[in-house]
């Protein structure tokens, strides 16, 4: 980071919550057109190849003080910048809504069984990031960041059913992080995932994938714009419209609006096309699994539509093969598929409470002696 990026980070920042504390004081209808002009317009600005060093989690930061003017709320600018600042959901959410924050903070006690759950928590993410999601990480560079011609469509295949994977464990550990500290200092912030990759459809799948990005598009766009009240013409431009935002939010290139149209045709395909819900259960989950996957391309780093393409196509003499993996990554990848197998089934709650406790303590001390001394691999989501 250079020294001009080290204080223009905090100023911009700073810049966004002073200019939201000034459109909260216009009236009614002025007060919501000015925040979608000032937080919208910092998404999009922070998208454009600027001189400018926008902070990690602008764009979280701008729609949650966003949804702060939409839903009227009228506290003081201490509390709005409790709500933006709240250490444990910056960079990457999950999008809390203020009244989600504020409902806990009269009289709440920080007891002992809070740090616990908020340690054990924090343990159970630092070790999907760093014990599987980095590990996995070293096929999805060998598939999209690699020459064409040392991609065998072996490679090309494992990395597309790897890369969800990793994806997973990176966001969804890094949520269990957050959640764990707010859960340490007394609070508890919203589930972000919910098993999305156990799903029986695109449109279930959504509905465990980022839940609360998705919840704040459904709330303050897709019903604005009449949601599925208007016939079939309108519910498919609906939900075009939404996951088009969604593309651009997550980044500026062909890339991620060809990810908001598949996903948007997909599920106004099975909407009025085929029912995934009515096939056997093995058929779904690898149906899911395939649309998730190719969509999830652009997010790989591949957001360019010829890089894209080109990733599937490679051939060439080298191959990666799994017997040719190193161990840990193989044990990396069957410990994401034992947890995407088993999550959701409460395993953890029939512990006795000094397991949960042990587990948590060996959890904690095996990750962070694989942090001390390994290279620093960036949370992917804190690049979107």
């Amino acid at each position: 980071m250079s020294k001009a990026s080290g204080w223009q980070q905090p100023l911009v920042f700073l810049a966004l919550v002073a200019g939201n504390v000034l459109v909260g004081r216009l009236p009614g209808r002025a007060r919501r057109v000015a925040a979608v002009i000032w937080n919208v317009g910092a998404v999009v600005l922070s998208r454009l190849s600027l001189p400018v060093a926008w902070p990690q989690g602008i764009s979280y930061a701008a729609f949650q003080a966003l949804s702060w003017h939409l839903d009227d709320e009228c506290s003081g600018a201490m509390d709005f910048a409790f709500y933006l600042l709240f250490f444990p959901k910056q960079p990457m959410g999950p999008l809390a809504r203020y009244q989600e924050l504020a409902a806990q903070k009269p009289d709440r006690a920080h007891l002992w069984d809070d740090a616990e759950q908020g340690l054990s928590r924090f343990a159970w993410g630092l070790f999907k990031k760093v014990l599987i999601a980095d590990q996995l990480a070293q096929v999805t560079q060998a598939v999209y960041h690699s020459p064409a011609a040392d991609r065998s469509p072996a490679l090309a295949v494992l990395g597309l059913v790897v890369f969800p994977l990793q994806l997973y464990m990176d966001f969804s550990g890094y949520t269990d992080m957050a959640l764990g500290a707010a859960r340490a200092v007394g609070f508890a912030l919203p589930d972000n995932f919910r098993a999305p990759l156990r799903a029986d459809s695109l449109r279930d799948f959504w509905r465990r994938w980022h839940i609360t990005l998705g919840a704040w598009l459904r709330d303050y766009v897709y019903i604005p714009l009449g949601g599925s009240r208007h016939g079939a013409w309108r519910t498919a431009v609906n939900t075009g419209v939404v996951y088009l935002l969604m593309a651009l939010w997550h980044g500026v290139g062909w890339g991620f609006v060809l990810w908001g149209l598949w996903n948007a045709l997909i599920l106004t395909l099975e909407r009025h096309a085929w029912k995934p819900e009515t096939w056997p259960v093995a058929v779904r989950r690898l149906y899911v699994l395939a649309v998730v996957a190719v969509g999830f391309v652009p997010f790989a780093g591949a957001a360019d539509v010829g890089a894209a393409l080109d990733a599937f196509a490679g051939i060439g003499a080298a191959t990666l093969a799994l017997a040719q993996l190193r161990p840990m990554v193989l044990l990396a990848l069957l410990a994401a598929v034992v947890i995407v197998a088993l999550e959701g089934r409460g395993l953890a709650a029939r512990l006795p409470v000094w397991v949960r406790r042990m587990l948590a303590l060996v959890l904690l001390g095996v990750s962070l002696l694989a942090v001390y001394g390994a290279t620093h691999v960036p949370f992917l989501y804190a690049a979107y």
